[in-house]
């Protein structure tokens, strides 16, 4: 499995997120994470969709 890293504002333009929106979006991740149970999750970027998607790590 490999890792690559971006700078937020390059994140951003890949994932067609507005930094205006940014904090809002934050803020219903983090929401979303709150809500469930303890343990370990990943979220991964499809790199040839315009999706997110959150994965619990068993």
């Amino acid at each position: 499995m490999g890792m690559q890293q971006f700078k937020p504002t390059e994140f951003a333009t890949q994932i067609s997120l507005n930094m205006d929106n940014a904090l809002g979006i934050l803020r219903c991740v983090i929401d979303f994470f709150m809500k469930q149970e303890d343990g370990k999750y990943l979220l991964l970027k499809d790199p040839n969709k315009k999706t997110v998607l959150n994965l619990e790590v068993v």
